[in-house]
């Protein structure tokens, strides 16, 4: 499968302020395609004000940024308020709907009543009732995530970089809770929290397509509608899964500990007495 790195082309800040340009240009180009009396409507502005050419352009990009950037914004804040909280109240719920709900239910059509004399051993079972109380009866006793492999590793590796960076000794750490450095040694990428900038774009270009066929009738037809869903419902799953990953308590601590290990080889080495730079009279000896 071909694979394109666009940051090998251009930096991954200034690929953001790229990107937010394609939701705006598609919103202008399919109106003003669709909606002559909208192209008109400019090109009479552009007339009566003597735009020049290359104003004319700079107004365009504009207008296409700043309606770019309003659609992003707007990705940003149904994956923030609606898939985030959503996956968050999962979660949150998760652990009650299996202690409160499921396993009474369970336990009741595990129940065994004691066998009558001489009565046939009583059947088995299923399996799928079996499985199924085993994993609801894991997911209402799961520990603390804090306690967890993960938070584990992250916690020892969070003294280890605190002590390389600060120049610290074991000693010297407060004997206290590392809590307060989780968010500053543990702050998760671009792509760890929102997903990745060309899927947001594309599902800022759904709802930009969408919103397009509001001001042009001729947009409204089953193959652009089509276009318009298949990218908003791309963006829906990639932004869910970002939100999902931030809301899961194992995988957020798995973030943290990617995000320690990140640290590491940006830190520099001490100079090693045989790298000392000599001074002149040791070399004139």
């Amino acid at each position: 499968m071909l694979k394109v790195d666009f940051t090998r082309i251009i930096p991954s800040d200034a690929l953001i302020y790229v990107f937010t340009f394609i939701p705006g240009l598609l919103f202008l180009g399919a109106v003003g395609i669709a909606n002559p009396k909208l192209g008109g409507l400019v090109a009479a502005v552009e007339s009566a004000l003597t735009l020049g050419k290359y104003t004319g352009i700079f107004a365009v990009l504009f207008a296409a940024f700043v309606i770019g950037a309003a659609f992003i914004t707007f990705v940003g804040l149904i994956r923030h308020f609606i898939l985030g909280y959503a996956w968050a109240f999962w979660y949150f719920s998760k652990p009650l709907l299996c202690k409160y709900a499921l396993l009474p239910i369970l336990n009741r059509l595990l129940f065994v009543p004691p066998p009558a004399p001489y009565a046939p051993p009583p059947k088995p079972k299923p399996r799928w009732i079996q499985e199924l109380h085993r994993k609801a009866t894991k997911e209402a006793f799961t520990p603390i995530a804090g306690d967890g492999p993960a938070f584990q590793w992250w916690a020892v590796l969070a003294k280890q970089l605190v002590k390389k960076r600060c120049g610290l000794e074991e000693n010297e750490l407060p004997a206290t809770s590392l809590e307060p450095i989780q968010e500053i040694l543990t702050e998760p990428t671009r792509g760890e929290t929102h997903g990745e900038v060309m899927f947001i774009t594309l599902h800022a270009t759904g709802w930009s397509a969408l919103a397009a066929t509001y001001f042009a009738a001729g947009l409204r037809t089953t193959w652009f509608f089509v276009f318009a869903f298949f990218l908003i419902a791309n963006g829906l799953l990639e932004g869910g899964a970002a939100a999902r990953a931030l809301a899961n308590p194992d995988v957020r601590d798995t973030l943290r500990l990617r995000a320690v290990l990140r640290q590491f080889p940006t830190l520099k080495s001490p100079p090693s007495a045989e790298s000392q730079p000599k001074n002149d009279a040791a070399e004139e000896s």
